[in-house]
């Protein structure tokens, strides 16, 4: 099972897949998928602005912790909130800017 918050404060849970995509303002966010069938049922993780390789890190830093969460540490579940995906995110940032 995967549980997200959303910088919103919502609760998705189980996303088909999470992705950036553009809203109809044009702005970035990243979105899940949150439907059982072949139409996407987006639901917004970001509101704020982010550039896209900063997205592009929060996507990744999702899907890294997610796969040690579940397949490495044999969780059956993993849970997290985009705000810790952040700060998550800039620390591994901050770790390769100072190697």
């Amino acid at each position: 099972m995967i549980i997200i918050q959303t910088e919103s404060g919502a609760i998705v849970t189980d996303p088909k897949e999470i992705y950036i995509d553009k809203d109809l303002d044009g702005h970035l966010h990243l979105y899940a998928d949150l439907s059982s069938t072949d139409r996407v049922k987006a639901v917004k993780l970001t509101v704020f602005d982010y550039s896209k390789e900063d997205l592009g890190q929060m996507l990744e830093t999702m899907y890294k912790t997610m796969n040690n969460w579940l397949f490495m540490d044999e969780c059956p579940y993993y849970v997290i909130s985009m705000k810790e995906v952040l700060n998550i995110a800039k620390q591994d940032r901050m770790e390769v800017s100072h190697a």
